[in-house]
């Protein structure tokens, strides 16, 4: 069951939810606001996950900024073993909706003054499901799917990250790649064998604790017939714990990027801050284009693009 999102401080207007879901991109639950809750009946046996991260926003120009905006993506409200529950965020915000049932905050940071910057921090808490009480699922869609993740973790070779998204069909004809393009040859194998499969990008948290911009990460969810399954076929996890995961962009094309972030307007530059930079003294440390990945991350996580149409992308 869906459950109505509301936001904490504005009302709803009335037939927007149902109408933005067919646009892309806008605003799908009433004025901006600082809090949104998504009102989830109680769920036995899921746990409360809690999840932050942050960004800077600086203006390199001379000029205030105009027509400046941050779109932040977030965690899904629906993912295999997944139901989001409650977003806070620093200064208020658009909650939008996609046609691919993404969300996102959107900031608008018009009127930064020249060479300003403004600290945006946003805490999610996402409820997720323990072990499956059958890892070894059955049935004749998840044995396919089965089938279908040995052919693929037998047929590929991580060879390192790289920041172009190589495709399925690249991936299988050369025998390599990274986590896209593990997680999309996987969808590939299942569609051909009649399971439906989709690729999911966000991060593999088996604590609360600050998302690393390192760590944004692909696999998919396959459907065994009753339900949304998680695979990981990078790490060789066929029916891995939900708990480990939270899920923030649904791919439309399998094939095809996602982002953390994105930001549009003439002198803008947003980083996403990195964990364990700024220990309550002074700024939290960034990771900027280029720069090493912090342990524990994901092996093939992007640091993204820096400048104007920055983003951490996957």
């Amino acid at each position: 069951m869906r459950m109505p999102l509301r936001c904490a401080r504005p009302a709803l207007r009335p037939g927007l939810c149902a109408w933005a879901a067919l646009c892309l991109c806008l605003p799908a639950w009433g004025a901006p606001a600082r809090e949104f809750v998504f009102d989830p009946e109680p769920a036995e046996g899921r746990r409360v996950r809690r999840v932050r991260y942050g960004f800077t926003a600086s203006n390199t120009s001379g000029e205030p900024l105009r027509a400046a905006r941050l779109r932040v993506a977030v965690p899904l409200r629906h993912a295999a073993g997944q139901q989001a529950v409650r977003l806070r965020c620093s200064h208020a915000a658009d909650c939008l909706i996609d046609t691919n049932g993404n969300p996102a905050l959107c900031f608008v940071l018009d009127g930064l003054p020249p060479y300003g910057q403004r600290e945006i921090a946003i805490e999610a808490e996402v409820l997720t499901a323990g072990p499956p009480d059958d890892p070894e699922p059955a049935g004749p869609a998840a044995a396919a799917a089965r089938r279908a993740f040995g052919q693929v973790t037998g047929a590929l070779v991580y060879d390192g990250y790289h920041k172009a998204e190589r495709g399925a069909a690249w991936a299988l004809a050369h025998g390599r790649g990274d986590c896209s393009e593990y997680a999309a040859a996987l969808v590939a194998r299942c569609r051909e064998a009649g399971v439906r499969a989709r690729r999911v990008s966000g991060f593999c948290c088996k604590r609360d604790g600050i998302l690393d911009p390192a760590g944004f990460h692909s696999w998919v969810e396959y459907h065994d017939g009753r339900a949304w399954r998680a695979a990981d076929p990078f790490y060789g996890r066929f029916a891995p714990s939900p708990a480990d995961y939270v899920g923030f962009v649904r791919h439309a094309d399998p094939d095809g990027g996602a982002a953390v972030f994105r930001c549009s307007g003439e002198g803008l530059r947003v980083r996403m801050h990195a964990p364990g930079g700024g220990g309550g003294a002074g700024p939290p440390r960034v990771l900027n284009a280029g720069e090493p990945r912090a342990a524990g991350g994901c092996p093939c996580g992007s640091a993204g693009r820096s400048g104007a149409a920055g983003s951490v992308q996957r």
